[in-house]
C-alpha cells in the first residue's frame, strides 16, 4: 500500500531522491501513528469506554510531543507497548479509586515533567530555540491538561484518573530516557 502511494507521489511530483526519503519517512510515521491510535480507540470501543480512549490519547500525545522520553527500539515494540499501556490503564482504573492517591500521582508526574522537559535523545538533539519552543508549548498543554483534570475531578473521577495515568506514563518515559545512556543533557 505504501509502495503504491510512494510511486504515485513520485510520478505526479518531481521530488529528488533526498526529498523522497524524507517524504517516505513522514508517511511511515503518519501510517504507524494512525495504526497505533486507531487500534487503541478500537480497544476502548470494545471495552465500552471510547471516551476514555479519546481522553487518554489527547492527554498523552499533547504532553509526549513536547516533553520527549523513551521510545521503543522497533515499530512492533512501540505498537505493543502503546497498546499494553492502555490495557493496563483499563485494568487500573477499576482498582485505583482513592482520589487522594490520584491527586498525588498527578501532581508528582506534572511536577516531574515541568522540571525535566524536554528530555532529549542523544541521536536527536534539539537546538536551544527548539528547547525553548518545546517547553513553552508543553507548559501551554499542561495548563489545559490541568484544567481538564480539575473539571473531570468535579464530575467524573474515572476520567481524571485517565489524565493522571497519561501524565504518570509520560513522566516514566522521560525518566527512563534520562537515566539511560541515550540521554543528552540540556
Amino acid at each position: 500500500m505504501k509502495g503504491k502511494l510512494y510511486s504515485h507521489i513520485q510520478s505526479k511530483y518531481s521530488f529528488s531522491d533526498c526529498q523522497m526519503v524524507f517524504l517516505s519517512h513522514g508517511i511511515d510515521i503518519i501510517v504507524n501513528d494512525s495504526i497505533n491510535m486507531l487500534f487503541l480507540l478500537f480497544i476502548a470501543f470494545i471495552s465500552r469506554d471510547l471516551f476514555q480512549g479519546i481522553v487518554y490519547l489527547l492527554s498523552f500525545t499533547s504532553m509526549r510531543r513536547h516533553s520527549g522520553g523513551w521510545h521503543a527500539s522497533t515499530r512492533l515494540l512501540c505498537f505493543l507497548s502503546y497498546q499494553l499501556v492502555f490495557v493496563f490503564l483499563l485494568v487500573c482504573s477499576n482498582f485505583i479509586t482513592d482520589f487522594r492517591i490520584i491527586i498525588l500521582m498527578f501532581l508528582g508526574s506534572i511536577s516531574y515533567i515541568i522540571k525535566n522537559a524536554p528530555v532529549q535523545h542523544i541521536y536527536n538533539p534539539l537546538t536551544e530555540q527548539e528547547v525553548i519552543n518545546n517547553r513553552n508549548k508543553l507548559v501551554r498543554n499542561l495548563v489545559l491538561i490541568c484544567l481538564a483534570f480539575s473539571a473531570f475531578s468535579l464530575y467524573e473521577s474515572h476520567y481524571a484518573f485517565t489524565i493522571c495515568y497519561a501524565s504518570s506514563w509520560n513522566a516514566l518515559c522521560m525518566s527512563l530516557l534520562k537515566h539511560s545512556n541515550m540521554w543528552r543533557k540540556t
